[in-house]
């Protein structure tokens, strides 16, 4: 089915539901402002109804502006909550270590205070890190896992030269975070067919973004990774990828290391925001990746 016949579908749907008292919803009431465990306010929005709650949280030095095309492609089906991660966006800033495993408490604490049920986690970039730890350290209400455009090299050995180009990498943006994270951006987050303007929101977004929360949650990121074969294979769920086609997952590497299983949906032609360079094509495939997820319903209830 189509995304415009979808969407025809759900209206149908919907006007079925508003002529008829017994199939109409109550409303839910949701708090104003919901914080982390050290007393953070995370923004957060929620649209839609449904038994399953599409959970999008964002990648590295953006925000939750960058999942509008999915709020709207999703929310006649699906319960759809984005939040902007501690530090970014319009979310509050305060802490003096940016890690992945302080963001995993705060995707759970999200959870617990909207009430959320049967939970599918989906994370870019740095943020599938987040989702796996988050699955690790609180499985309760979580029924599946998306990686947008990540773990494509699983399998890969760090070299002194790749630990040395790191480092001054990350010296380059202590000194000058502007200019250094601008290049890097334009010169390898983009596929030669992304739109001039997708590509000047994303550069200018990351150029923007407060340089201390940045570069201290990319060094939350190497830390993090250094375990994060360990948190694979400890995995409960499979994991699932919607990735661009530019970068191929190792998949002989992760079926090593992700024993719970996995399956990757690739989006032609993209490089590293699918869900903004082909929305329509990213949310087929997300749609055929969450299908692929088994028994959701029951999942959580027998955690």
């Amino acid at each position: 089915m189509n995304f415009f016949a979808m969407i025809t579908v759900a209206a149908m749907l919907l006007n079925v539901a508003c002529n008829n008292p017994e199939k109409k919803r109550k409303a839910i009431a949701y708090p104003d402002k919901i914080y982390s465990t050290d007393s953070l306010n995370i923004h957060y929005t929620i649209d839609g109804a449904g038994d399953t709650t599409l959970f999008f949280i964002h990648g590295w030095a953006i925000n939750h502006s960058y999942w509008s095309n999915q709020v709207s492609g999703f929310s006649a089906r699906y319960k759809v909550v984005t939040v902007d991660l501690p530090g970014f966006g319009a979310s509050e800033p305060g802490r003096k270590e940016y890690t992945i495993e302080k963001y995993a408490d705060d995707i759970a604490a999200v959870i617990d205070q909207l009430n959320l049920e049967n939970v599918i986690l989906i994370g870019h970039s740095m943020s599938g890190d987040i989702v796996i730890e988050a699955l690790r350290k609180h499985p309760q209400h979580i029924s599946g896992l998306v990686g947008i455009d990540n773990f494509q090299d699983v399998g890969r050995i760090i070299t002194l030269k790749d630990q040395q180009e790191i480092q001054n990498f990350m010296d380059a943006l202590k000194k000058s975070y502007q200019q250094t994270a601008g290049t890097y951006a334009d010169q390898t987050l983009f596929h030669k067919d992304t739109d001039t303007a997708i590509r000047k929101k994303v550069i200018n977004d990351i150029k923007m973004a407060d340089s201390t929360v940045a570069i201290s949650a990319l060094e939350g990121l190497l830390k993090y990774q250094q375990q994060e074969r360990t948190v694979l294979q400890q995995l409960t769920l499979p994991l699932l990828l919607v990735n661009s086609d530019a970068n191929p997952v190792d998949t002989m590497a992760l079926a090593k290391f992700c024993r719970s299983g996995f399956q990757v949906f690739y989006v032609p032609s993209t490089r590293h925001y699918p869900m903004i360079e082909k929305p329509e094509e990213f949310n087929r495939a997300l749609q055929n990746a969450i299908n692929s997820i088994p028994h959701r319903n029951e999942t959580t209830k027998n955690r």
